[in-house]
């Protein structure tokens, strides 16, 4: 249970001002323990500025603070959006035990409803996240082990998602997938045809 017998601290967050109680907050995030103290903030009664960030967003991680209940949609891709968002925002705010709650979150519900995070979860994630992130790592891996060539969007990946997914995919996605067994035919081999023009002729092999 969040110690609510202590102070508030302001926090403009979009347009909007939140009102946190200090020991919780600072306790949890590394930010708010560095932006309350003596040396930053001359003026307690002063809100603390997160004005970049989005308030129903913000709004998750207050209800998170008091409950450790991620708060998301109940439409399954809304609620990865929503998830990612959610981990963006600590990356700002630095609070492991509520990115550590974020990341369960989204693999709860990929295992829940059998989905996985679409096009624009992925691209919150890599146009906001730095490089070798446990979500970037994690939104990897999901793809490299599930994807399918019917997922919407897979013939266009790099416009819908962006290069550096793509690029950490690949690899990724080579070493999940085994090469296939000898005994499987290959294609250049069943249809070799396929790959020729059609107004060439294949030369003799004679």
């Amino acid at each position: 249970m969040s110690d609510l017998t202590g102070p508030t601290i302001p926090v403009l967050v979009g347009q909007e001002t939140f009102h946190l109680h200090r020991n919780p907050v600072v306790s949890s995030s590394e930010f708010f323990a560095n932006a309350t103290k003596s040396e930053w903030r001359n003026d307690a009664s002063k809100p603390i500025d997160l004005s970049d960030e989005e308030p129903p967003i913000f709004e998750c991680y207050q209800q998170w603070l008091y409950t450790k209940k991620v708060a998301m949609p109940e439409d399954t891709e809304s609620a990865y959006r929503v998830l990612a968002a959610l981990y963006v925002l600590d990356e700002k705010i630095a609070d492991q035990t509520y990115q550590g709650a974020v990341i369960g979150a989204i693999i709860n519900l990929s295992i829940d409803t059998g989905s996985y995070p679409q096009q624009a979860a992925v691209r919150r994630i890599y146009q906001n996240i730095t490089t070798n992130s446990l979500a970037r790592r994690l939104f990897v891996d999901f793809w490299a082990y599930n994807a399918m060539p019917g997922w919407s969007g897979i013939n266009k990946l790099r416009t819908a998602t962006c290069d550096e997914f793509v690029d950490d995919l690949i690899p990724a996605m080579i070493k999940a997938r085994s090469k296939p067994n000898k005994k499987v035919v290959r294609p250049w081999v069943e249809n070799r045809d396929s790959y020729y023009p059609r107004v060439a002729i294949e030369p003799n092999e004679n």
